[in-house]
């Protein structure tokens, strides 16, 4: 589980599992400047899976507005240390 004192490093690792599990991408294929929907090819609705998924491994809600503005793996691992830290 991702909590506050969890690294940047912790978070995108949990990521590397979420996309693996979620949408078979392997690991070695998701980088932090990885473009989720031009590179990754994920839609609206893998998005919102992902969504799902992360506030499982978060232990808290994210708000769907603040999702909707990820463009990359880093959007990502940014957006989750600020959750995790409120």
């Amino acid at each position: 589980m991702i909590n506050g004192s969890s690294s940047a490093a912790d978070i995108f690792g949990a990521l590397l599992k979420t996309f693996e599990e979620l949408f078979e991408i392997p690991p070695e294929d998701v980088h932090l400047h990885s473009n989720l929907y031009e590179e990754m090819d994920l839609d609206s609705l893998d998005a919102a899976d992902m969504r799902a998924q992360l506030q499982e491994v978060v232990g808290r809600s994210i708000p769907e507005s603040q999702f909707q503005d990820v463009r990359t793996v880093d959007d990502v691992v940014r957006l989750l240390q600020r959750v995790v830290a409120a």
